[in-house]
């Protein structure tokens, strides 16, 4: 399912909607109505509930509680709470973490039938960053696993899958029909879920694009692809899949050369966002301060002076990140 957002309300008559920027043809549906003396026969039939993505490495927290089935850290909206975020934060901070940005952690949305016939409407999260140490909530159980041992689980299937895309696990289906197909389903509040096409291991293309990751933005491969996936949300995939996936992976240029020549033509762009990370990433591909000086030399010949001298102060600020960080590294390694 796309990015939505699904928030609570209190004011008699005041709705809730949610959005999908890629479905436009769908309404916006009416996720809660609350009254403060009353509630409706529909608030009884719908939940609305919070699941967070906590993960260390490779693994992630999972809780549970006497039903025997697996699910993210978080929890009911209740009436006690006003706003989404606010709550997120609120149910974490009680299970033993704080997110600074609760917000900004916002995936997306999913909605889907409950094991009795009531509908989900479920809002996910993914922080980047979050302290603490977590720990189950009061009467259940929690634990550290893998995301590839979700498919072993007991678990809410649009949960598992959305959490093994997070990690790049499997690819999300998201055409129309199936759309229309869960929200009609959602509305009706069936527990027959739609009809998927099956989830398969990683295809040779993601891994091959989950490995430019890995090199170019340093480190665990699944979690520089969360960091996409937060960052950049939809255009996460066509990111690992087509840019890293089928052009970066190919054979004839190797990764250093690759990063050198994305940094002369962001540099001629003038997209220092993207430079400084492209910056970072060739001196991750081996490029030294020379190259890249030599490279924004060039750039200054065939694209003009005003583009390499806006891109010089920012090669100057990310290769002294770059050496302290590599410094600091030795050191701890030569320490007893």
């Amino acid at each position: 399912m796309g990015r939505r957002r699904a928030r609570g309300c209190r004011a008699v008559g005041e709705r809730c909607r949610t959005r999908r920027r890629d479905a436009p043809d769908l309404p916006p549906h009416p996720v809660a109505e609350r009254a403060d003396d009353a509630s409706t026969e529909d608030d009884m039939s719908q939940q609305i509930r919070i699941g967070v993505i906590l993960a260390r490495g490779d693994e992630l927290w999972l809780v549970r509680d006497g039903s025997g089935v697996w699910d993210l850290p978080g929890g009911r909206f209740g009436d006690e709470h006003e706003d989404v975020d606010a709550a997120m934060a609120e149910l974490l901070a009680s299970q033993g973490v704080q997110v600074p940005d609760p917000e900004g952690s916002f995936l997306e949305t999913l909605f889907f039938a409950g094991p009795s016939g009531e509908r989900i409407v479920y809002n996910l999260y993914l922080p980047v960053q979050w302290s603490g140490e977590p720990v189950p909530p009061p009467g259940g159980e929690g634990t550290w696993t893998t995301a590839e041992s979700l498919a072993r689980l007991p678990m809410a299937p649009p949960v598992r899958e959305a959490v093994m895309a997070a990690f790049g696990l499997c690819e999300r289906t998201d055409d129309a029909e199936r759309i229309a197909a869960d929200f009609a389903t959602f509305l009706a509040g069936s527990s027959e879920p739609s009809p998927t096409q099956p989830t398969d291991a990683l295809s040779d293309r993601r891994q091959a694009g989950l490995d430019v990751a890995r090199t170019l933005m340093g480190g665990d491969p699944a979690a520089a692809y969360r960091l996409l996936k937060r960052d950049y949300r939809e255009l996460a995939d066509d990111i690992v899949d087509f840019a890293f996936g089928d052009i970066w992976a190919r054979p004839g240029l190797d990764r250093k050369i690759r990063s050198l020549l994305v940094v002369a033509m962001l540099a001629t762009q003038g997209r220092p966002t993207a430079l400084r990370a492209h910056i970072k990433g060739a001196l991750n591909h081996g490029a030294t301060r020379e190259e890249l000086a030599e490279t924004l030399r060039t750039v200054a010949a065939y694209s003009g002076f005003p583009a390499a001298l806006e891109a010089w102060p920012i090669m100057e600020e990310v290769v002294a990140e770059f050496e302290r960080k590599q410094e600091r590294r030795r050191r701890k390694e030569r320490s007893p």
